[in-house]
Parts: C-alpha cells; structure tokens; sequence
C-alpha cells in the first residue's frame, strides 16, 4: 500500500509541474512577421565610388575619414535612431544599379535621382506615381562648365553648341540633354573631366554643381581654366533606393527609413552643410 501511496503522489507532483509550467513566449522564426527587426537589423547600402562633395567624399572603395559626407552623416543617424547598423560600400554606378540593386545583392542604393526606368532595378519613395520629395537625401543642380575662351553661351532653355557634351558615366542628365537634341558622351568622373576641361581637352561637360565647385576651388589650376555657366540645367532630389527583394519583405522598415531621413534632414542639414563648407 506504501508504494501504491508513493506511486501515485510521484505521478501527480509531475503533473502539477507540466500544468502550472509558463507557456514560452517565443514566436518561431517561421511564424514572425515578415521584416521583423528582431532577425533584421544590419542592412547594406552602396553608394558611388566618385567624389560627390559634400554629400559622399573621397574615391575608391573606402569611406572618406574623419567626414565621409552629409549623405552617410544622416543615414549613420537613421541607423541610430532605429537601432539598425547599415554597412556602407562603394562601387562604380552603373554596376551597383544594373548588377547589384536589380539582383537583391544589397538592400540599398544611395543617391539616386527619380528616372522612370530605374524602377525596374528599385524602390523609390512614391506618392502615388509621383517621387515623394519630402524623402529625399538632398536636393542638387546640374550645370555646364566650360573652358575659358570657348564663349558657349547657355540661357536655360538653349545651348549654342552641336559638338561633344561630356557627362559622367551613368549620371542621369546624359539622357535629359540627348532629349535637347544634344549630343553626349559618358566618360570619367567629374574630377577627370574637369581636368579635361582645363587643359583644353574637352570643351563643355555637364556635373553635380556642387561637386564641380568643389573642385574649383580646390584646385586653383582648374579653377583659373574653367568656368560655370547659368542657370543650372536641372535641380534634382536624390533618394535611397531599395531593392525589390528587400521591400518586398520589409515595407515597413523601408517606409520607417525614409521617414526617419525626411526629420533628420530637415533638423540637420544645415549644421552638416556648413561643418562641410568650413571644412574646405
């Protein structure tokens, strides 16, 4: 009778243990929401290996130091605000586009200008079909430089000259100006064709503003040989772009990171801007 007594005490100690023991709080990976950032929370973006002054400095595969550019400056603040850590690489343009974007290698592309047929390769932030401005990294102005002596003149709608018009390679302005019947080739990198233009090798290319004033006024030897024509061609605003492949699973982060870029540039940018000009 003893053992019977035990017996059955044993068996229903156990079961008040199974009973009372706490369900498991944990969701299975499978179960989680599509884009949880409990499984997501290193994103890589790429961006052009040429100097853009002040947004993304330097050349190369490496990051600029101790200032890599007001572009990774807000998107190292996104990060911290979301808690996400966003590796930064560098590749030629067309390549990160065409090859890496397209294919799902990265999860973003910065900057990129809003071109209807690069929404086959990602993502842009839209309002309805329309580009969402209030989204952009920044905003930028092509313009014409040209070699002093050339006397090209330039009134904002017409351009008095049918040779070659050199731009950087992949940069969207080369298909705005084929559209003025003009003729382009794509070639180098601004710094290179600003080269180009002082020593008389070329006679007119179209760049970044900003990045061509930059190197106006670093290099007193180009500054002196070329000159900037006005108004500016065309003002752009650019924009991280997603790849289809991370969109489709993270909707939500994406649209959280844009948002998150529209209230850091607007609290920042200025303060980035002139820690950048002084710096020059």
């Amino acid at each position: 009778m003893l053992k019977i007594f035990v017996l059955i005490m044993t068996i229903t100690i156990t079961a008040l243990k199974i009973t009372s023991a706490p369900a498991s709080s944990a969701t299975p990976a499978e179960k989680r929401p599509i884009g949880d950032l409990s499984d997501r929370r290193v994103l890589t973006f790429v961006f052009e290996d040429k100097d853009n002054f002040p947004f993304e400095l330097g050349e190369g595969s490496a990051l600029a130091t101790p200032h890599p550019g007001i572009s990774i400056d807000i998107l190292r603040m996104v990060g911290e605000k979301l808690n996400l850590q966003i590796d930064f690489r560098r590749s030629p343009w067309k390549r990160a586009l065409e090859i890496e974007l397209q294919n799902g290698n990265i999860d973003g592309l910065f900057s990129a200008s809003y071109v209807k047929e690069r929404e086959a390769f990602g993502i842009y932030p839209l309002i309805g079909q329309t580009p969402d401005e209030g989204k952009r990294l920044y905003t930028s102005s092509y313009v014409f430089y040209q070699a002093k002596g050339n006397n090209i003149s330039w009134d904002g709608n017409t351009l008095d000259f049918r040779e070659t018009i050199y731009v950087p390679v992949g940069y969207s302005i080369a298909d705005d100006l084929r559209k003025k019947g003009l003729k382009v080739a794509e070639n180098n990198s601004p710094q290179q064709l600003m080269q180009q233009l002082a020593l008389k090798r070329i006679k007119i290319a179209a760049l970044l503003e900003d990045s061509g004033d930059f190197v106006m006024s670093s290099r007193p030897d180009i500054g002196k040989s070329v000159e900037k024509l006005s108004p500016p061609i065309k003002t752009k605003a650019y924009y991280v772009l997603f790849s289809h492949q991370f969109y489709a699973k993270n909707e939500g982060l994406a649209l959280r990171i844009w948002d998150t870029i529209e209230n850091i540039r607007m609290k920042e940018q200025s303060n980035l801007s002139k820690k950048y000009l002084q710096s020059k």
